[in-house]
């Protein structure tokens, strides 16, 4: 079986590829970076070169597909995304090509799931806003009146009871004691082992029913055209006064505005944001960037830059893990996991 990567990647992650890959499956590789070059690593091969090297294989492995591409890999079977956003993926293309399957990796859930609690607790407890208020000799935050609030025996909302959601739940669930609330698309579908007090469905009462009920609510789900502005103006006039809501899916999930504007007028208790509406268009100079609204002139919202996924040890080997996994089970014949439906879009 014939690999094509599609991107750039470390020189030890393709080591790490090519020493725990059977000798059935063959995996072609862009040049290896040169060090004297500043390139990302990550960063896009010319098409040209994919196109010249895709005629005879069976999956490609990368985060942006071309119709060129497509058209030129004639042995093609699969699409592997190294990684769990898909929203760069082409789902109209993709579906003029039924017999390709398409998966996504769900290895940086636990990474994700850890910044996701971190933002959370540090929201609850107030902790950047006093850290900031003490760097400038403030204690103020000791005495004012806007108390931490409590994290044991509260209620968890999670909107996307995915991989990521899940252990969210489980780490909540077992620190805290946490009562969860989660909604999943297809709850028929759950895991035997997720944990949950109520799983609902698609249904619109299932929503505002975690809405209303949670003290904390996650937002977990992935980026498509149903999900954009899933949580608005009416969905944030549901919750508690005293909420709290972390967003670690894609930026366009909750509305921009609404958002803003219930921080800003104190609607709901805080944030805990690490994806956004505007990103850097250049990574080697990602200064002076900001959002439509001044998130950055409110106390009451953490700010991360997208950085969950950023980890010291072994992030991208545990990545490629996901990847080899399946690359495994296609060279065998068998189904690969983590299947994305190309109708609903992730």
């Amino acid at each position: 079986m014939k690999v094509l990567l599609c991107y750039r990647i470390p020189s030890i992650v393709q080591d790490y590829y090519k020493k725990n890959l059977p000798p059935t499956i063959e995996l072609i590789c862009p040049p290896r970076l040169d060090q004297k070059v500043q390139i990302s690593p990550y960063s896009s091969i010319d098409e040209n070169i994919l196109i010249e090297l895709s005629s005879d294989v069976d999956v490609l492995i990368g985060y942006k597909i071309s119709s060129s591409l497509l058209k030129a890999a004639k042995n093609l079977k699969h699409i592997q995304v190294p990684w769990t956003g898909s929203e760069s993926l082409d789902f109209d293309l993709l579906k003029k090509y039924p017999k390709v399957t398409v998966s996504n990796s769900h290895s940086n859930a636990l990474i994700i799931a850890e910044h996701a609690v971190a933002l959370l607790v540090a929201a609850a407890k107030r902790l950047i806003y006093s850290d900031q208020k003490m760097r400038k000799g403030d204690w103020s935050s000791r005495y004012d009146n806007i108390n931490s609030q409590w994290l044991s025996e509260k209620s968890l909302g999670i909107i996307g009871f995915g991989a990521i959601g899940k252990i969210v739940a489980r780490m909540m669930k077992s620190a805290f004691k946490m009562k969860i609330l989660a909604i999943k698309r297809f709850p028929e579908k759950i895991d035997p082992d997720a944990v949950y007090d109520y799983l609902g469905g698609h249904d619109l009462k299932d929503k505002e029913y975690v809405l209303k009920n949670s003290d904390f609510i996650l937002v977990a789900s992935p980026l498509t055209e149903e999900t954009k502005d899933l949580i608005g103006e009416k969905e944030i006039s549901l919750m508690k006064p005293n909420a709290i809501i972390v967003n670690i899916s894609r930026g366009p999930v909750i509305n921009e505005r609404a958002l803003y504007e219930a921080l800003k007028e104190r609607k709901i208790a805080g944030a805990g944001l690490d994806v956004w509406y505007n990103y850097p268009k250049d990574r080697k100079n990602p200064i002076d960037v900001f959002q439509n609204f001044p998130f950055r002139e409110l106390d009451n919202v953490i700010l991360s830059p997208h950085r969950a996924f950023r980890v010291h040890q072994r992030g991208d080997l545990v990545s490629a893990d996901d990847v080899i996994d399946n690359l495994i089970l296609l060279s065998k014949g068998k189904e690969p996991k983590n299947q994305l439906n190309i109708e609903l879009g992730y």
